[in-house]
């Protein structure tokens, strides 16, 4: 999967944004995807069966935690791609070098967004005792519950990280995906390239 983002032909951050990190966040969903179907079918052959030898509350805690990070760090690659949701019912009304200035903006905010989130998730996992675990019959820092919930902070810092990227595209007037004309553009567009081709 690339991002297609020119800088990383130009600038060591370019080509570390659209190389290990993107790697990075791509073998985190893989991982994640893997394990959770691993582990839910792992759970329901063995109540099948009936068998004890796994502790499926275990089980099903661990599934749940990996199912929550599947979902967090798909739209973090949702972000990078900007494939995520987004509702904009001006742009097609815009002038074309408004609708850059519009998405920049929009873009903008959602980085601000991110950050503020990053920090509520930081400081909501600080305030967790230290030694509370996910599984209360389980210790030790594996099952330490902040441990568990740490990858909500880096998850929601890569999507301010993205949003900011393509805040800086956006004023280069490098394209980010999100380009597109109003319907009836396109459609005068195309007739008129119809009629030069006649």
């Amino acid at each position: 999967m690339s991002d297609g983002t020119p800088e990383a032909a130009r600038t060591p951050f370019g080509r570390f944004y659209a190389g290990p990190l993107l790697l990075v966040e791509q073998g985190l969903v893989v991982v994640c995807l893997t394990l959770v179907l691993g582990l839910a079918t792992l759970e329901l052959v063995l109540r099948n069966l009936g068998s004890e030898w796994l502790d499926l509350t275990s089980t099903q805690i661990i599934t749940y935690y990996l199912a929550f990070h599947l979902g967090l760090y798909s739209a973090v690659l949702a972000c990078r791609s900007v494939r995520h949701i987004s509702i904009d019912a001006l742009s097609p009304l815009l002038p074309t070098e408004v609708k850059r200035w519009v998405r920049a903006a929009l873009f903008a905010v959602s980085a601000a967004t991110s950050v503020a989130l990053a920090v509520l998730a930081w400081q909501y996992i600080q305030e967790l005792p230290e030694a509370q675990s996910i599984i209360p019959a389980r210790m030790g820092p594996f099952w330490s519950e902040r441990l568990w919930k740490m990858p909500m902070v880096v998850a929601f810092g890569l999507m301010a990280l993205h949003f900011a990227v393509l805040v800086a595209r956006e004023a280069r007037g490098e394209a980010t995906g999100m380009e597109y004309e109003a319907p009836q553009e396109a459609a005068e567009d195309t007739g008129e390239r119809e009629g030069g081709s006649e």
